[in-house]
């Protein structure tokens, strides 16, 4: 097991509605990664100077990549049983695994996190005496994309264009990133157009304009990023 990160309380744990609030810590990590986590929680006083260095957690990190995903955490070291608290209870859960019961094995207890939303976070633990070790949760939403990313249909020609029978249609569905989407856009409604069924899903209709060439069939979302799929109207040649 890693030597991890460690923190000590200064204050007081004010329980609120059973989640702990801690005041007060240490992680063994380095000067500027410590700086930051005390700069990003103001709440929680810096006690470096004093730290007990007894408190060790397992794994320092872990990441999360889709909603319900789960990770164990294991503590061992200064007076257990301990107790356990997330900084952002929104983003996900923890729970006691060992509990109070004797720990299996000797003198290492677990607990595990649940995913609620893929986003970053910190697991806390703290014993008997005060002592705390966090952890890392880092968010890693999938990749976003539209499938499928793209389409092709062979048709006819005419002495007006493109023969497209009425009807034509394409089921689009868009995954990973970061939700809620923006509005589902198609780049030439000569080609066709697409309506929303709901945030993730889509339908693409061909147009019977005559037109033929491709069109790209665009979603953004909510961190910005913008992902594409190609509709293709191709004519048969002899």
């Amino acid at each position: 097991m890693n030597t991890l990160k460690k923190m000590t309380k200064l204050a007081v744990v004010v329980i609120i509605t059973g989640t702990a609030i801690i005041t007060g810590c240490e992680e063994d990590k380095s000067r500027t990664d410590l700086d930051k986590f005390f700069d990003e929680h103001p709440y929680i006083s810096d006690p470096r100077e004093n730290a007990d260095q007894s408190l060790v957690m397992d794994p320092e990190s872990a990441q999360v990549t889709f909603v319900g995903k789960q990770v164990t955490f294991y503590c061992s070291g200064g007076t257990p049983p301990y107790q356990w608290t997330v900084v952002n209870s929104a983003r996900g859960t923890i729970t006691s695994a060992t509990g109070t019961q004797t720990p299996s094995p000797a003198g290492i207890y677990s607990a595990v996190y649940k995913t609620t939303i893929v986003a970053d976070n910190t697991v806390v633990a703290y014993d008997q005496n005060h002592n705390a070790a966090i952890a890392d949760i880092v968010g890693v939403p999938p990749t976003f994309t539209i499938t499928p990313s793209t389409d092709t249909i062979l048709v006819p020609t005419n002495d007006l264009g493109a023969v497209v029978p009425a009807g034509v249609t394409v089921n689009l569905r868009a995954t990973g990133g970061a939700q809620p989407y923006g509005t589902w856009m198609s780049s030439a409604d000569s080609i066709g157009t697409v309506a929303a069924i709901d945030n993730s899903s889509a339908v693409f209709t061909y147009s019977t304009s005559g037109a033929y060439g491709s069109c790209l069939v665009s979603l953004t979302d909510a961190d910005g990023k913008i992902v594409t799929a190609e509709m293709i109207i191709s004519i048969i040649t002899e």
